[in-house]
């Protein structure tokens, strides 16, 4: 995995038919709920937000995780539904145990929470 992530020269280019392939072997998407929810955002990458959105609807049982909301806000965000990403990233920061992802979370809800009218 960190490979594929490692040697592409730009996000684009990582090799994301291996990271999916990858999380397709038998007992690694559900060796915990982190790799759950990071092939949908592969998926994503890949194939586009409708399809990683699909992948992540495939998931059962994490619907309760602190990662959902930030899993859920990628596709919005990339579909272009701003608001709406906001809010799931909203939610991921107000529940992030530890400072620095809370702010990595906030730093990413500066990019897509809309200009007040």
């Amino acid at each position: 995995m960190a490979a594929a992530h490692g040697t592409a020269t730009t996000w684009s280019e990582t090799g994301w038919d291996r990271i999916i392939g990858l999380y397709g072997l038998p007992g690694w998407a559900g060796a915990s709920p982190v790799a759950a929810l990071n092939r949908p955002v592969a998926v994503t990458e890949r194939d586009g937000p409708q399809h990683g959105l699909a992948a992540r609807e495939a998931i059962v049982g994490l619907e309760q995780s602190r990662l959902w909301p930030a899993a859920v806000a990628g596709d919005p965000r990339r579909s272009g539904r701003t608001a709406e990403a906001a809010g799931e990233l909203e939610i991921v920061a107000s529940l992030a145990p530890a400072e620095g992802e809370r702010r990595l979370l906030v730093s990413g809800l500066l990019d897509v929470r809309p200009e007040p009218a």
